[in-house]
């Protein structure tokens, strides 16, 4: 699916409004992000694709907590998203944090920055 292709508007009041799990933000978990981007539901999986292409979006242009990362301009949200379901998968035990943190440490292991900005 390429997000880019789809206005904005529709696709952020469906995915706020009609979350399949009622958590906030801030509060979300890795597992809750694993569940929400895995289940059979368009307007989840438009939801996990755009949180994950939020955080991608601000590490490109910002550190965070340490993490900067440089996407190549060729990789669409599908791959992105793909890299943290198997990154979410292959580390269970990192599940229950932030699943910001989580999505930014695998996106920074994926596609760190090699030079400087």
């Amino acid at each position: 699916m390429n997000i880019r292709m789809v206005g904005w508007t529709p696709i952020l009041t469906a995915a706020f409004l009609f979350q399949t799990q009622p958590v906030a933000a801030a509060s979300k978990s890795g597992d809750d992000l694993l569940t929400q981007c895995q289940i059979s539901n368009n307007l989840a999986v438009i939801a996990c694709h755009i949180y994950i292409h939020a955080i991608q979006d601000v590490l490109a242009e910002n550190t965070v907590k340490g993490y900067r990362v440089c996407v190549p301009a060729s990789t669409d949200i599908d791959q992105s998203v793909k890299v943290i379901v198997d990154w979410l998968m292959q580390h269970p035990e990192k599940r229950k944090h932030p699943a910001s943190d989580l999505v930014a440490h695998a996106l920074w292991e994926t596609y760190p920055c090699k030079e400087k900005r």
